[in-house]
């Protein structure tokens, strides 16, 4: 099954969970109904999703985004993360390794 990159907003708190899933939206009511089984009222949003084929760009993608880590795979949805999610995630002008090699995350050749 193909593995994808998302982006799930959490809209109560602001946050942005970046991660890996083949099913995304059922990561949605994963991560629901876990906060729901907590105690928190809080409502996510899948704010889309790409196509990788390797787990390492996930790692590369967190570690491109440090600067913005809240905790784990939950991210403050500041400028950096905002650019991500639309050049990578929404918008698909980049691929996930094309926006790493734009960072200097990732050298050439790559593609």
């Amino acid at each position: 099954m193909e593995m994808r990159l998302y982006a799930i907003k959490n809209l109560t708190t602001g946050m942005v969970k970046i991660g890996r899933s083949s099913n995304p939206e059922d990561r949605v009511r994963q991560i629901t109904g876990v906060a729901a089984m907590c105690g928190f009222d809080h409502e996510f949003q899948l704010l889309g999703s790409v196509p990788i084929g390797l787990k390492i760009f996930e790692t590369l993608v967190h570690r491109a985004l440090s600067g913005s880590r809240h905790r784990n795979e939950w991210f403050h949805h500041d400028d950096v993360v905002q650019e991500f999610i639309e050049t990578v995630i929404t918008m698909r002008r980049r691929r996930p390794h094309t926006w790493l090699i734009d960072r200097g995350i990732l050298g050439w050749p790559f593609d």
